[in-house]
């Protein structure tokens, strides 16, 4: 396909979110950047990319925009919140269902290290950060396609 017929099929796409989770899915939505990149040009106006993840983004090439296509989940006291699951307090109830109460970690800064129950907490305790990054990539899409 030529570079012409490439921007044009990217007038007729739909919008779109690429939406990750964690350092793999990080990986991947910095490689779809590239290829959209490549073959479409930076002003890809259908496309939001947002990934979502509990450790800072590498150095390298290709890099997600901070704080809008990479969101980072961190940087809070977890052991704080387990015991507050530990304790009952009532907004943390629906944590103690399926967070286990012998983990034992301070604070999350450098990712949940591929612990399931500490993504969890991470995803629960930042939802309206998540929900916030979802609904902007959604609008912002949505807006720029009617251009």
């Amino acid at each position: 396909m030529t570079n012409n017929s490439l921007q044009g099929l990217a007038r007729v796409v739909k919008p779109t979110l690429i939406a990750a989770v964690g350092g793999t899915g990080a990986s991947a939505a910095k490689q779809a950047k590239l290829r959209f990149d490549q073959f479409v040009g930076p002003r890809r106006h259908y496309a939001a990319i947002r990934a979502f993840d509990t450790d800072y983004q590498d150095d390298r090439t290709p890099r997600l925009v901070a704080h809008a296509e990479h969101v980072y989940l961190g940087g809070f006291n977890a052991q704080s919140v387990i015991q507050d699951v530990i304790a009952g307090r009532e907004e943390f109830r629906h944590y103690a269902k399926w967070l286990p109460p012998w983990l034992s970690f301070q604070q999350v800064a450098v990712g949940a290290g591929g612990i399931r129950p500490i993504g969890r907490l991470c995803y629960f305790y930042q939802r309206e950060r998540i929900k916030g990054a979802v609904t902007e990539a959604l609008t912002g899409s949505r807006t720029m396609r009617r251009r």
